[in-house]
């Protein structure tokens, strides 16, 4: 049964991928970070209590803008990933940040058919 059916190979997804989805995950952990150090310091009265907030702030910061330019990087270095980039970038209400997030996390986008992408989605009709 199973000589007749004949699935066809799943495909690896290349390192790079994995190494984009470990740097969002690092990067949606920094943006947790901001936020609460930003809510600290609106809540911080005393000028001392206050300095701790904002140079967590800019360190954040730079460690976002760090870590955005090596996921850009990673993408230039692989011409597939850089030509769904730039369609995604090319939608209307989908920034850098967007696009990037949806390539480390839905990698397949852009190789599957419609009825793949309803499926996954949870789009497609299931009879029940």
């Amino acid at each position: 049964m199973g000589a007749t059916l004949q699935p066809e190979p799943t495909v690896a997804q290349p390192e790079v991928v994995a190494d984009l989805r470990d740097l969002l995950v690092f990067r949606r952990g920094l943006i947790k970070d901001r936020t609460a150090a930003r809510t600290r310091l609106k809540m911080a009265r005393q000028v001392v209590l206050r300095r701790f907030p904002t140079q967590r702030l800019a360190q954040v910061e730079r460690q976002i803008a760090r870590i955005d330019a090596t996921m850009q990087a990673l993408i230039a270095s692989d011409t597939g990933l850089m030509e769904r980039l730039s369609i995604l970038v090319s939608i209307p209400g989908i920034s850098l940040v967007s696009a990037t997030a949806l390539l480390a996390d839905v990698p397949e986008l852009g190789n599957l058919s419609g009825k793949e992408a309803a499926a996954l989605a949870g789009l497609a009709p299931i009879s029940r």
